[in-house]
């Protein structure tokens, strides 16, 4: 697969997948739209801009000020919105309902073994690997 094919079926432009301008989780996720009906909400990889150690990820709260930022150096993210949380049971008594948490995985493409356009997940035997993925805290 050539690389501007790549990039064409990674594009999510001008849809509820679109995240390269900042906007609120709950904006869009009820959408009708195919890839959201199916997971019930966010559970995707995102392609990431860039190589090597890079922001990748910045989230903040409106309400609290707490903001986080992700730093990696792998080609992907995998963003999960809670979807199937049904009160799980939490720190000092707290129940975690449907969308009450969001995860960011930093990660390698889905099948990326499959794929010779994607950076490849394959470690070589007695060759040194080292990722690094920094979730960093701050305040707005």
């Amino acid at each position: 697969m050539q690389r501007q094919q790549l990039e064409a079926q990674l594009s999510d432009a001008d849809t509820p997948m679109d995240f390269r301008k900042a906007k609120q989780i709950s904006a869009e996720i009820g959408a009708d739209y195919e890839p959201l009906v199916f997971e019930q909400g966010y559970d995707h990889n995102w392609a990431l801009n860039g190589e090597g150690y890079r922001p990748a990820v910045e989230m903040y709260s409106d309400k609290t000020g707490i903001r986080m930022e992700i730093k990696t150096d792998l080609p992907g993210v995998q963003f999960y919105s809670g979807n199937f949380l049904t009160g799980e049971p939490g720190k000092d008594g707290a129940y975690y309902k449907k969308r009450s948490g969001v995860c960011f995985e930093t990660q390698y493409f889905p099948d990326a073994i499959h794929h010779e356009a994607f950076v490849s997940p394959v470690l070589e035997k007695d060759k040194e690997f080292t990722l690094v993925t920094a979730y960093c805290f701050g305040e707005r």
